[in-house]
């Protein structure tokens, strides 16, 4: 189902449909989140919250805007090294 179909669905919801879902939903948020101090997460800010889900709901938009993690560690060892090789000169 895309986003979109998921927001119709939820603008057709009846107000007592909507209160319960906002309920569950902000339930599902904690746990997901990892709200529970047990989980050794819930040192986030509110904001660093926010911007997971953000982060979130832009992968799930578009999942081709994700980067595999295979290569990561490679691609920024040359990326540094490249970086290294550019240092201004020595005034």
């Amino acid at each position: 189902m895309s986003v979109q179909a998921l927001e119709a669905q939820v603008r057709a919801l009846s107000p007592e449909e909507l209160a319960h879902f906002t309920q569950w939903f902000e339930a599902y948020r904690e746990t997901t989140l990892g709200d529970d101090a047990d989980h050794g997460e819930g040192d986030l800010s509110e904001a660093q919250k926010q911007e997971i889900l953000r982060r979130r709901a832009a992968y799930l938009a578009d999942p081709s805007l994700a980067t595999p993690w295979e290569g990561t560690a490679e691609r920024l060892i040359h990326e540094l090294r490249a970086r290294r090789g550019q240092k201004a000169p020595a005034r």
